[in-house]
């Protein structure tokens, strides 16, 4: 058995899945902060299907200050991901968190070296695996690359309306009134509301519900 390769790669008596689309659940979030100390959210998915590879996880991040350095790939990450971004309502990163945690994606996975962290502690080391002969395996993470929302692609056609029957001549003082423009509405802007509901900056996202209490990531 080949083990060298990320479709070959056997871990825990299954096989390591092999680089494409997959659909994923969001199992764990947390909002907090990097090393560097940019606030982010960090969070855990793991894949629905296939059914071969389900259960496999992936870890990944998203920095949430547009003055940090990395908020354009973190801003990418939650536009995809049902957040938006561009809403001129503040969003605190805990509500966002919570947002993600139970979101069902489609997401672009991809295998990568494992990286171990060295004496400054940044993760710099390849890491390995050893066989009782002293072969070496290079150990593999899943990264995810891109995220989509997990309706896309999923829109489905509507049939043609039937064409409506001719109708008798309208007298021409009606048709006038009915030629006038009709008067349009001022847009209503909905108010954030208590807890049960979705926020305004949630795209596509059904009410929230009460979820399990998290534990931390440990990347």
């Amino acid at each position: 058995m080949k083990l060298n390769g990320a479709d070959e790669n056997a871990v825990g008596g299954s096989k390591f899945p092999p680089n494409g689309r997959y659909k994923a659940k969001i199992i764990e979030t947390e909002a907090t902060a990097s090393k560097a100390g940019s606030p982010m959210i960090k969070f855990q998915g793991q894949i629905l299907e296939p059914a071969e590879f389900a259960e496999w996880s992936f870890y990944d991040n998203a920095i949430t200050d547009e003055t940090k350095p990395g908020a354009a790939f973190g801003k990418k990450k939650l536009r995809a991901l049902g957040v938006n971004v561009d809403s001129e309502v503040e969003i605190a990163d805990q509500q966002i968190a919570e947002f993600l945690l139970g979101r069902v994606v489609i997401v672009d996975l991809v295998a990568e070296q494992r990286m171990g962290k060295d004496a400054e502690g940044d993760y710099t080391v390849p890491q390995y695996f050893e066989t009782e002969d002293g072969r070496k395996f290079p150990k593999q993470n899943l990264v995810a690359k891109a995220y989509y929302q997990h309706d896309v692609g999923g829109k489905k056609a509507t049939a043609p309306a039937a064409a409506a029957p001719a109708s008798a001549p309208v007298p021409v003082a009606q048709a006038a009134a009915a030629a006038q423009p009709a008067a349009v509405a001022a847009p209503s802007v909905a108010a954030p509301t208590p807890g049960g509901s979705v926020p305004p900056w949630a795209q596509g996202a059904s009410a929230p519900t009460a979820q399990p209490k998290k534990q931390k990531l440990k990347l």
